[in-house]
């Protein structure tokens, strides 16, 4: 028991060591800005090995970009591409920009490639944008739009570890 136990810590480490990214720095403070959506994007993205970290990253990494207003991540874990949904606004940001940002992520953990990218109705979105230390005076009441958080399935990670 002690053995099974001992692997599944050490499992659980290297899971979360794999997965982590470097902490941001503490002085930004986070504002809101509308972004008008004219496009969608459609990368295939590799070098993901897990949902909660990986694609948490590459959320996170695209969230914080000026222009970019949504962005949905496709996981599965026995793929080696996965799929990247991007809604931005051309005018701010090209898809050239986003493919950087993602292969700049984690170290230069992802490669991307574009798959897709079409005009779309344009919407109006609220994103955060990082700030430096200087503009704290204008910091905005912080809202989600469009976001969710959702568990992962607790079984198809133990069994992961387990097998």
């Amino acid at each position: 028991m002690k053995v099974v136990s001992f692997f599944i810590l050490i499992a659980g480490l290297a899971v979360l060591l794999a997965c982590s990214e470097n902490a941001a720095n503490s002085q930004d403070t986070t504002t809101q800005e509308e972004v008008v959506a004219s496009h969608q994007a459609v990368l295939g993205v590799e070098g993901m090995v897990c949902e909660m970290g990986c694609a948490a990253s590459i959320k996170k990494g695209l969230n914080g970009t000026q222009g970019v207003a949504n962005v949905k991540v496709e996981f599965e874990e026995d793929r080696d591409q996965n799929n990247v949904f991007v809604e931005f606004d051309e005018k701010i940001i090209s898809i050239d920009e986003i493919v950087k940002t993602i292969q700049a992520l984690n170290d230069g953990q992802f490669s991307a490639i574009q798959i897709e990218s079409k005009s779309i109705q344009p919407k109006v979105s609220k994103i955060q944008i990082k700030e430096s230390e200087n503009s704290a005076s204008q910091k905005k009441q912080q809202e989600v739009n469009e976001g969710y958080f959702q568990f992962p399935n607790l079984v198809d990670l133990l069994k992961g570890l387990v097998y």
